[in-house]
């Protein structure tokens, strides 16, 4: 009789090679595909269950591949799709590099702020920023390096950002979610000490809030800021339609309606909240007050917009007539963040408004004899 055994272990080891050939055939199909600028097919690999993990004899998988020149932007639907089915955001290639350090290594991702957002992406899906390059450079130092204050800004909250407990722990409320009985509450993440627990009731007692503290908004105006975050138009719309909306009010964290329509990353709802704001009467030239959750300390919106390379939102602001050189707490003017950028177009416009003020001025102190 044949040894069934035998035959049984040959067909199955015969069974893995060819499953291993096959994996293999994929992951190369899909490294081609993303070199070759082919979306479709390298979805469609992926789809299949290509390894997205496996890199080439080159050292380098699809995941770095499409932060190479052969990309002006990443594709970002199938980055999603690869990073759904196991991509590892944290994949280093040949030369020590992550896709996050890649992403900020990209000069064409710059001109439209484009970078700003892969980054964010990046860090969501777990992208760790202290990953060094052959040369010693984390992504914090690879901004720094290159003068991208928005990415160095974005880093950096990171990195100060709230542990996440562990799955199997429950998760402890922050106090930005804890409602008080007073008629204003804290948005602040910072993590307090336990609130003291009444003997007979079982349930914490919140500490009372001082509606004189600066940084304490009412709920109106934190509301209109908590609006413009999540992107709620409709509830933006009937904020700002309320007579005694405030629109010159910080929010716990110091900044203003205006700086946090700042940091949205869309343009189009950006410049859209920046023009209602205005027209409904936001100081154009308010400052950010300091914070340990940001370092936007003493930024008027121009400020913030000049770091953040947002060209058609400066050009926005320039039309309500903003101080055009006020300094922050670092010294800083709104020019010094577009030369930093070397954004010679903002740079150019900022001079130009600087020179009509400073025309504007002589005019009107001088005394006809």
């Amino acid at each position: 009789l044949p040894d069934v055994r035998s035959q049984d272990g040959f067909r199955a080891s015969l069974d893995a090679i060819i499953i291993m050939r096959s994996n293999l055939y994929t992951v190369g199909r899909l490294i081609e595909a993303v070199m070759n600028d082919n979306e479709e097919e390298a979805m469609d690999c992926v789809k299949q269950g290509a390894d997205c993990n496996q890199v080439n004899k080159h050292g380098a998988g699809a995941i770095h591949y499409v932060f190479t020149d052969l990309y002006l932007h990443p594709p970002l639907d199938l980055l999603s799709k690869m990073v759904a089915n196991g991509a590892d955001v944290n994949l280093r290639d040949y030369e020590g590099d992550t896709a996050l350090n890649l992403a900020i290594k990209k000069t064409s991702l710059r001109p439209d702020n484009t970078m700003y957002k892969v980054v964010d992406q990046l860090m969501q899906w777990g992208a760790d920023p202290t990953q060094k390059d052959l040369d010693g450079n984390d992504a914090l130092a690879l901004a720094e390096n290159r003068k991208y204050l928005d990415i160095v800004k974005l880093l950096k909250k990171q990195k100060t950002s709230l542990i996440v407990p562990p799955p199997h722990e429950t998760p402890v409320p922050s106090p930005r979610y804890q409602k008080s009985t007073t008629p204003y509450e804290s948005r602040s993440p910072i993590t307090h000490s336990p609130s003291p627990v009444h003997p007979d009731w079982g349930t914490p007692v919140l500490p009372a809030i001082r509606s004189s503290d600066p940084l304490i908004a009412p709920d109106r105006e934190e509301s209109i800021t908590s609006a413009i975050e999540d992107d709620n138009t409709d509830e933006l719309d009937a904020l700002l339609n309320d007579p005694h909306a405030n629109l010159n009010v910080p929010n716990s964290m110091g900044l203003f309606p205006l700086h946090v329509a700042i940091l949205r990353n869309n343009p189009v709802s950006r410049n859209d909240m920046v023009q209602q704001l205005l027209n409904k009467g936001a100081d154009i030239n308010v400052k950010a007050i300091p914070n340990e959750d940001h370092d936007e300390g003493g930024n008027t919106p121009l400020h913030m917009s000049a770091a953040r390379d947002q060209l058609d939102t400066v050009r926005i602001l320039l039309t309500y007539d903003p101080a055009i050189s006020p300094t922050n707490n670092e010294g800083l003017t709104p020019y010094n963040y577009a030369e930093q950028n070397g954004n010679s177009e903002m740079m150019r416009l900022l001079k130009e408004e600087q020179r009509n003020a400073e025309r504007s001025n002589k005019s009107s102190t001088c005394v006809i004899l």
